[in-house]
């Protein structure tokens, strides 16, 4: 099978997309072979960390739909990224009518609804399904509290300074790499869970997110940026964040309140073509 892929990066996170008009693959085929398209196909990339097929439409009212795939092949989840990049794409490959504004689509069974200004994509997110804002969890024979979000995908929030206090007392201190990955697979979350390690540094929010099903730190990661701009409005009334993920390039997250309660969430920011390929599997 001939298979041409387009190489997107949203904000330093890096996606293979289809036109799935043309690939026609169905959920089980995309499954099986999203480790193989999400590994290095361009001598100018690294591995992608998702997969996206962009579909037309099957409901009335929406412009489009996308299913998104880890590398391991697992799906069903939001990838806040990934859904800016599908936006462009869908754009610029004429799933969307020229004069449409304000568009819909359809990612990981949910409506959503976009727009884009200068090639820049923002998505607007419902508040989150759920938020405990303190579980309690033991690592490395240590208890201490992280913030839960489901935004879509599952996520906890921990500041930095926190984690350096709470294992101050191992002889190898705060080790990200013995610590973080027990966080990831710990039993409290039956699904398995995103980990956002952040620092509030001079009005910007320093990220790190180790992601499930790419099993290590992303470029950068929307539905992360979007919990832990959530994490800091509980904790501090701030609704406009500047987050810097391990890229660089920065993500906005603006936070819609009625009455104290979260109405929306926009995620915006770069969202790049990096490269084509065609690929036989």
């Amino acid at each position: 099978m001939l298979i041409k892929t387009t190489y997107m990066s949203g904000a330093g996170n890096l996606f293979t997309v289809l036109d799935n008009r043309t690939t026609g693959l169905n959920i089980k085929d995309a499954s099986e072979i999203a480790p193989a398209l999400c590994s290095p196909q361009h001598k100018h990339l690294n591995s992608t960390e998702g997969l996206m097929l962009i579909n037309r439409a099957t409901s009335p009212n929406v412009d489009f739909e996308v299913e998104f795939f880890n590398p391991d092949g697992s799906t069903s989840m939001m990838c806040g990224n990934g859904s800016r990049c599908a936006l462009r794409f869908a754009f610029d490959n004429n799933f969307i009518a020229t004069d449409v504004r304000t568009v819909k689509f359809k990612m990981a069974g949910n409506l959503y609804q976009g727009s884009i200004h200068n090639s820049i994509p923002t998505v607007s997110f419902p508040p989150p399904i759920e938020s405990f804002h303190e579980v309690n969890i033991e690592v490395e024979g240590i208890k201490f509290p992280v913030h839960y979000f489901n935004v879509g995908s599952d996520h906890v929030v921990i500041e930095e300074e926190v984690l350096i206090e709470v294992f101050k007392h191992l002889s190898s201190g705060f080790n990200f790499d013995l610590i973080i990955p027990q966080i990831r697979h710990h039993s409290i979350f039956p699904r398995g869970v995103n980990v956002n390690v952040c620092r509030h540094i001079e009005n910007v929010i320093q990220l790190r997110t180790f992601e499930r099903g790419v099993e290590g730190i992303t470029g950068a990661c929307g539905t992360g940026a979007i919990s832990t701009a959530v994490y800091f409005y509980h904790t501090s009334g701030t609704t406009s964040h500047t987050i810097i993920p391990p890229s660089g390039s920065p993500l906005q997250v603006v936070i819609h309140v009625t009455n104290k309660q979260i109405t929306s969430i926009d995620l915006t920011g770069s969202a790049e073509y990096i490269g084509e390929a065609e690929i036989t599997l």
